[in-house]
């Protein structure tokens, strides 16, 4: 989801990996990474905490990495960057975002914005505190910002992948806080449901 801009020449990399610490994730990483040499990469549910994120992030080819640990063997999410094209300073963390001002070319003052990383709890009343806390953050009034992840919720029946009919309210909740930002749907690259 995005305020409408330019992102210049970043490229940036969201993978829900259901677990960092396999040895599957770290070659679908590589390779991922290589194949499209991302600026800023973010990788949510990585099921890891403590030193074990210190251990598997160092070797993924980043010079930097935020990190909120995972509960148990649930959650987690991280925000990598390489400092060649980019100036990334992280404003908050807490259990479900990871709130960053990026500038690109960080000699060029002319182009910072907010890169705001989602991976929402599925339970409705966080995830009701994090659209309020979303829909106030607003420090910087005048760039323009992008947030990227899993929001864990769906805005159309289309969307779902089960049995059982999803929640009319809940979508039309998540539609008004889509709404009240302003925010526009970028889609995704590659199969529905991944």
């Amino acid at each position: 989801m995005a305020n409408s801009f330019n992102l210049f020449t970043i490229k940036i990399l969201v993978l829900n990996c259901k677990g960092a610490g396999n040895q599957n994730f770290k070659r679908t990483f590589v390779d991922l990474t290589q194949a499209h040499h991302p600026d800023i990469a973010v990788v949510m549910e990585t099921r890891i905490s403590g030193q074990r994120v210190e251990e598997v992030s160092a070797l993924l080819g980043f010079d930097n990495v935020c990190y909120f640990d995972a509960t148990g063997f649930q959650d987690g999410i991280w925000v990598l960057w390489i400092d060649n094209n980019i100036s990334l300073n992280v404003l908050s963390v807490n259990e479900q975002v990871i709130n960053t001002f990026v500038q690109v070319c960080p000699a060029n003052p002319s182009n910072p914005w907010l890169f705001i990383t989602i991976y929402a709890s599925p339970d409705l009343s966080k995830c009701l505190s994090l659209w309020t806390e979303l829909e106030a953050f607003n420090p910087y009034p005048h760039h323009p910002w992008l947030l990227a992840g899993d929001f864990n919720k769906i805005v159309a029946h289309h969307e779902n992948l089960s049995c059982t009919p999803p929640n009319q309210r809940r979508i039309s909740l998540f539609s008004n806080f889509i709404n009240s930002c302003n925010l526009l749907d970028l889609g995704f690259n590659g199969p529905k449901f991944t």
